[in-house]
């Protein structure tokens, strides 16, 4: 995982901005075009390797899902909100 999405999961898919990934996607359309191609790199790695269980994302955002499956299903929405254009962002219950 490189150091950009690090820093986006920290800030952008934390528990405090999770709910607001509208203000994430203008951060990333307003910004760097190398930062947001590294985030959508980095998330793209992180889709194919699933490298979090639910206990490793809950200690880093302090968000939690009841499984992998389903913290998996939200970030490949998210990815495809922030990247592709695609439906709404999702939210946390």
């Amino acid at each position: 995982m490189n150091e950009q999405l690090q820093k986006f999961i920290e800030v952008g898919l934390h528990v405090e901005q999770a709910n607001d990934l509208e203000s994430m996607k203008e951060v990333l359309e307003a910004g760097s075009a190398d930062y947001a191609a590294a985030v959508k790199a980095g998330m793209q790695e992180l889709l194919a390797e699933r490298p979090f269980s639910v206990g490793d994302w809950f200690s880093r955002t302090y968000v939690s899902f009841d499984d992998e499956d389903e913290l998996y299903s939200y970030l490949q929405d998210a990815y495809d909100y922030l990247f592709e254009g695609k439906g709404e962002p999702p939210e946390i219950d």
